[in-house]
């Protein structure tokens, strides 16, 4: 027991010793979950306060144009930020970050749609994020789909009573989380996987001082004194569990 207690005493000495070794217990550490924490602190929040602002810009007056606007402004994420600039103004305002993207209805839109050609133009903000755009793009797809069945629905007699009902109408959704609680934060998240880099933190400066104490010839000496492998690998390891 007094062997055991006078290794972990020498290491322990080697340990305060080696200012690299504190750096990577104690700062490394702190600083590794600072970052992560700034990194992922958005990646699990809940989703009801995102909004993706764009302008839209109508070249055509029809019904069906003003149907998918309507739709678009109500759709969320979307916010639709009302403007009276021109096409090439609302580009140099996307340029600088105002909106997250542009919607332009085209001429023609009505036969566009319906001859399934492209009847509206998409433009991303250079900062949007590839996610978000996916997301607007995805609503925009959806409200033009919905629309061209609407208007091909109507066409057909006995049909037209249905359309009034919605896609909400049909479909229950529910979530297996529940929210009555708070929501875990990206620290709560993630600190089972962090605990992984403990191992990395603790063998760096435990390598250094094994291979220091070869090149010295310490080791050899408390081999010499009869000290088997297993104490000295016991009386490296558990001063780094003590700290």
């Amino acid at each position: 027991m007094g062997v055991m207690k006078a290794l972990i005493r020498k290491e322990l000495l080697l340990l305060l010793r080696d200012p690299h070794g504190l750096l990577l217990l104690f700062v490394m550490p702190a600083v590794f979950v600072l970052i992560m924490t700034f990194a992922l602190q958005n990646q699990y929040a809940m989703s009801s306060d995102v909004h993706l602002d764009f302008y839209l810009l109508s070249e055509h007056d029809s019904g069906l144009s003003r149907a998918f606007a309507r739709d678009l402004a109500n759709t969320s994420p979307l916010n639709r930020v009302p403007t009276e600039a021109g096409w090439e103004e609302m580009q140099a305002l996307a340029q600088a970050d105002e909106v997250k993207f542009l919607v332009r209805i085209k001429p023609g839109f009505d036969d566009l749609l319906i001859q399934r050609q492209p009847a509206v133009e998409i433009l991303f903000a250079p900062g949007t994020s590839p996610v978000f755009a996916s997301v607007a793009e995805g609503r925009v797809m959806e409200l033009l789909n919905r629309l061209y069945l609407r208007y091909r629905l109507a066409s057909m007699p006995g049909v037209q009573s249905s359309l009034e009902a919605q896609g909400e109408d049909l479909l229950e959704t529910r979530s297996l989380y529940d929210d009555s609680g708070a929501m875990p934060s990206s620290v709560q998240q993630n600190v089972p996987a962090w605990l992984l880099f403990a191992m990395f933190f603790i063998a760096v400066p435990l390598s250094t001082t094994l291979i220091n104490e070869r090149q010295q010839g310490t080791l050899l000496r408390l081999r010499s004194m009869g000290i088997g492998p297993v104490k000295l690998l016991a009386g490296k390891v558990v001063p780094y569990f003590v700290v």
